[in-house]
C-alpha cells in the first residue's frame, strides 16, 4: 500500500513537472521573451503600413518615416544588449554571410546615388540583423511563428479598415494605360504586399494549428479572409505561393501514390475539357479567352511579359553594368527604376543593380541554401516559405522595404533558421526535457 501510494506520488509529481515545463516553454516569463515578441509583431505590422497613401513618385518626410525609425531603433537596441546572440550566430555557416552581405550593403553607401537615403535604409537594415539573432535564440520556434502571424493579420485587419472606411488611401489605383486603371485593394499598401501578407498569415496559423497551439477553427476563418482579401486585392503570385505552402506543411502526411491518381483526373478533367472547342475548331479563341480572363488588363501580352517584368528585368540589367561593383547603392532601385515600377522584380537583379556583382552573387547563393534546405530539410516552417521565395523572389524584390519587414525578417529567418543556436520547441531558457523517473530533479 505505501508502495502504491509512493508511485502515485511520484507520477503525480511528474506530471506537475511536466506542466511546469509546458507552461515555461509557451509563456513568456522572462521579460526579454516578452519584449522581443512584441517588437518582431511591432516590426511586421508597422514597418510596411502606408497610413497615408503616399505617391511612390515623390519622397517626404512624416510621421510614418519617424515611427518606422522609431522601430528599428527599439530593434537595434535590443540586439544591442543582446549581442552575444550575434556573436554565436554570425560567427557560424552560414550566418557569417549574412552578415557580410550586411557589410556589402553598407561598403555601397558612400557611392550611392541617394547617399542619405541609402545611409538611412542600410543602418535599418542592420537594426533587423541585429535583432533577429536576439530573437531567434529567445523565442522557442512557435512563440516566433505566433509572433509573425500576429503582426500579419494584425496588417490584413487593419488594411480592411482603410479598404473600407478610407478608399482614397485603402484603394490601390493600377493604371494599365495613360488612361485606364484598375482599382485594386490596398489597403496599408501595396496589393501584391497585401497578398503576401494575407498568404503567410494563412500558412503560418496552418504550422501552429499542426503543432497544435491555435485550433483548426482559426485557420479556416483565415482561409475565409484570405479568398475574400486575394480577390479584392486582385493578386495572383501568392495564391501560387499558398498552394506550394501548404504542400509543403502537411506534405509528410500526404502520400504521394494516393495523391497522384487525383492530379492525373484534373489533368484528364482538363484535357477533355479542351476537346469540345477544339472539335469546333475555336481552340484557339477559347485559349485566347481563358488568358485574357485571368489577365489585369485583359490583353494577354500582359501575361506572356509576366505583367511587363520581362521588360523590367531587362532595363534592370542594362543600368546595373554602369556600376557593375558597387552598384547605384542601397535602396536605390526607387530611383533608378523611377519609369519602370520603381524595383527590378527580382531579388537577385535588384541585389545587382543596388550593391554591384558580389551582393548579386551572395543573393543568387542564398538562394541555393533555400534549395538545399527545402531538398533535404524536414522542419515544415522551411517547407512552407522556402518556395514562397524560390518562386516568389524570382518576380517580385520583397527583401527591399525601406525599413525591415515581414518579407525581408522571414527571409534571413529561412536562413538562419537551422543555426544551432535557434531554439526548437523542445528547448526553453531554464529546460531541455521533461525528466524521467531516473533522472536527477535538477531542471537546470
Amino acid at each position: 500500500m505505501a508502495s502504491s501510494t509512493r508511485e502515485i506520488h511520484e507520477n503525480a509529481s511528474l506530471a506537475s513537472r511536466a506542466a511546469d515545463v509546458l507552461v515555461q516553454q509557451y509563456s513568456f516569463s522572462d521579460v526579454r521573451i516578452l519584449t522581443a515578441f512584441l517588437l518582431t509583431v511591432t516590426m511586421v505590422l508597422v514597418n510596411s503600413a502606408d497610413f497615408q497613401g503616399a505617391n511612390a513618385m515623390s519622397f517626404s518626410i512624416n510621421f510614418q518615416i519617424y515611427l518606422r525609425l522609431l522601430v528599428c531603433g527599439a530593434l537595434g537596441l535590443f540586439g544591442i544588449l543582446n549581442l552575444g546572440s550575434c556573436f554565436r550566430i554570425y560567427s557560424t555557416y552560414p550566418g557569417f554571410l549574412v552578415a557580410l552581405y550586411g557589410v556589402i550593403v553598407l561598403l555601397s553607401v558612400p557611392t550611392s546615388i541617394a547617399l542619405s537615403y541609402s545611409a538611412v535604409t542600410a543602418i535599418c537594415l542592420w537594426t533587423m540583423l541585429i535583432f533577429l539573432p536576439a530573437a531567434l535564440e529567445l523565442l522557442t520556434k512557435s512563440q516566433f511563428i505566433l509572433a509573425l502571424a500576429t503582426g500579419a493579420v494584425g496588417y490584413v485587419l487593419t488594411s480592411w479598415v482603410f479598404y473600407l472606411a478610407i478608399p482614397e488611401i485603402g484603394i490601390w489605383k493600377e493604371y494599365i494605360t495613360i488612361d485606364y486603371f484598375l482599382s485594386r485593394m490596398g489597403g496599408l499598401g501595396h496589393p501584391n504586399t497585401l497578398g503576401f501578407y494575407v498568404s503567410s498569415a494563412l500558412l503560418m496559423l496552418m504550422l501552429l494549428a499542426r503543432k497544435g497551439v491555435v485550433h483548426y477553427r482559426v485557420v479556416l476563418v483565415a482561409a475565409v479572409l484570405w479568398v475574400i482579401t486575394i480577390y479584392c486585392c486582385l493578386s495572383r503570385t501568392p495564391i501560387i505561393l499558398t498552394i506550394l505552402g501548404t504542400y509543403g506543411i502537411f506534405m509528410d502526411k500526404i502520400s504521394f501514390s494516393k495523391l497522384l491518381p487525383k492530379i492525373l483526373l484534373v489533368i484528364s478533367i482538363l484535357f477533355f475539357s479542351l476537346l469540345i472547342p477544339a472539335g469546333k475548331g475555336e481552340l484557339d479563341s477559347f485559349i485566347s479567352k481563358f488568358l485574357r480572363s485571368i489577365s489585369k488588363s485583359g490583353n494577354t501580352s500582359e501575361l506572356t511579359s509576366l505583367t511587363g517584368r520581362s521588360d523590367i528585368w531587362a532595363y534592370a540589367i542594362e543600368r546595373s553594368q554602369e556600376r557593375p561593383l558597387t552598384g547605384f547603392g542601397y535602396g536605390t532601385p526607387r530611383f533608378v527604376m523611377i519609369n519602370h515600377s520603381f524595383h527590378c522584380h527580382n531579388i537577385i537583379i535588384n541585389g545587382l543593380l543596388s550593391c554591384g556583382l558580389i551582393a548579386g552573387i551572395l543573393l543568387a547563393y542564398f538562394f541555393l541554401i533555400l534549395l538545399f534546405r527545402l531538398l533535404n530539410n524536414p522542419d515544415p516552417f522551411q517547407r512552407a516559405f522556402t518556395p514562397v521565395y524560390l518562386v516568389g523572389g524570382m518576380v517580385e524584390s520583397m527583401i527591399y522595404s525601406p525599413a525591415p519587414s515581414l518579407e525581408m525578417l522571414m527571409f534571413f529567418t529561412l536562413i538562419l533558421w537551422k543555426s544551432d543556436s535557434t531554439k526548437t520547441d523542445s528547448q526553453s531558457t531554464a529546460i531541455a526535457h521533461i525528466p524521467s523517473e531516473s533522472d536527477e530533479l535538477d531542471l537546470e
